[in-house]
């Protein structure tokens, strides 16, 4: 898959799934799909959850950076803005895959 293309993963049956099969299945569509970088939201909105983007990390064995708000990309690395406390901001770098 090049660096920019994209690949988004929408089934109605994962509507109901629990978050371990979700973050299953986004590693599964990684592996299958040879992706270097996964972007997940926050959080679902039925149960509020924000642990898939951990289990998908999990499953990759691949580093996982949260509250992101900007992102830049190279073949090898991704240097992400982290939101963090009382509005500060911090810098973070890490190899791909991540």
């Amino acid at each position: 898959m090049s660096l920019h293309a994209a690949l988004r993963i929408w089934d109605e049956g994962l509507n109901q799934a629990n978050p371990y099969l979700v973050g299953a299945v986004i590693a599964g569509a990684a592996r299958m799909k040879e992706c270097s970088l996964v972007l997940c939201g926050m959080m679902s909105d039925d149960s509020r959850s924000a642990v898939v983007p951990v289990l998908a990390a999990e499953r990759l064995n691949w580093p996982l950076v949260s509250r992101v708000i900007e992102v830049k990309a190279d073949q090898k690395s991704v240097t992400v803005r982290q939101r963090g406390e009382r509005g500060s901001r911090l810098d973070i770098s890490c190899t791909l895959p991540s």
